[in-house]
């Protein structure tokens, strides 16, 4: 999945109920503002929120996870929330969370997907099991610099702030996953700032948004390759 920060408003709020059909329950308020305007921080946030100490329905662990599936319609990624001890509910919502995360009112259940795909996003045709992925490689520090910091002989580490990163990230598609990401990238926040998730790592990377080029990889599928830089390009 890519994720792109948007000039859009993340102005807004879910309201979620939490239960295990036993002692646990409770039903609270996330909000959300524009200053992390792209659905990355906006979903971690809320999990981050959710698994919180204070928390009417707090045990210590973790409530909720979220993942993502491909929209087929729209090639976005489509939100899906996850009650770890039990069910979970999504009583109201306002101001852009419908919009933005395509996240409405939801019965009472196990797995909550979105209606639409979220602002910002592409989920590629590749999959890692069930969810569309991205291959994200070398995204390791290096150094070319020369100076103090070299010798001869001598092996030095990067100087910090003069080290940089440059992640090879790709994923394949079709011309559906074009028009997707020339889509999003009209609606993409400047600086251009990206997300993408690393499978083998468990873990997002994020990397300062170049231009999106593309490849023929097949008579109807195409290579996309996504240039990134560690802060700024």
């Amino acid at each position: 999945m890519l994720a792109i920060a948007t000039t859009d408003s993340w102005v807004l709020g879910i309201t979620l109920r939490v239960y295990d059909g036993g002692s646990i329950e409770g039903t609270e308020t996330f909000t959300h503002d524009s200053t992390k305007a792209n659905v990355q921080e906006c979903m971690e946030d809320f999990v981050i929120w959710a698994d919180a100490a204070g928390r009417a329905w707090s045990t210590g662990g973790s409530i909720l996870t979220w993942t993502w599936l491909r929209d087929t319609t729209t090639a976005g990624a489509k939100i899906e929330l996850a009650g770890v001890i039990g069910r979970i509910e999504i009583t109201a919502v306002s101001g852009q969370a419908t919009t933005r995360l395509g996240i409405g009112v939801a019965a009472a259940a196990t797995t909550i997907t979105a209606s639409a795909a979220a602002s910002g996003t592409w989920a590629p045709l590749q999959t890692d099991g069930d969810r569309p992925s991205l291959s994200v490689r070398r995204d390791v520090v290096y150094s070319t610099d020369e100076g103090d910091a070299s010798g001869a002989g001598a092996i030095r580490p990067p100087i910090p702030g003069l080290a940089g990163r440059a992640p090879q990230i790709t994923g394949l598609g079709s011309a559906l996953d074009a028009a997707r990401l020339t889509s999003i990238q009209h609606d993409a926040a400047n600086p251009r700032r990206g997300w993408a998730y690393e499978v083998h790592g468990a873990a997002w990377t994020s990397f300062a948004l170049g231009k999106i080029s593309r490849s023929q990889r097949g008579a109807l599928h195409f290579q996309f390759n996504v240039e990134a830089g560690g802060d700024q390009l």
